[in-house]
């Protein structure tokens, strides 16, 4: 009984550090933003030109929904491991009730 304990709590200690990298990862946000990178070529006066602006802004929509994506993928991986640690947290009770009857 106590290795079982054991195991869950290396189980939960695992599970904790991996939902607060997970929530930390969501956190994250979009980084490009088209009106900066316009002003910065605007202010050192370079010339950009109305395709490459395009070109770019096909880019930050692509990179948005990878984005999108992603942050869908960690959700659901989220909720996944709070619904293990949900189960190992009773298993835990479970033990430590068994262990003082």
């Amino acid at each position: 009984m106590e290795s079982r304990t054991a195991e869950i709590n290396s189980a939960l200690y695992d599970t904790d550090y991996d939902l607060e990298e997970l929530r930390s990862a969501l956190k994250t946000g979009f980084a490009f933003k088209l009106e900066t990178v316009r002003q910065v070529f605007e202010e050192t006066k370079t010339y950009v030109p109305e395709k490459l602006l395009k070109d770019y802004e096909s880019l930050v929509d692509f990179n948005k929904k990878l984005t999108q994506e992603r942050n869908s993928l960690i959700r659901r991986q989220i909720r996944e491991l709070e619904a293990s640690r949900e189960q190992l947290s009773k298993e835990a009770q479970d033990l430590n009730q068994d262990g003082f009857d």
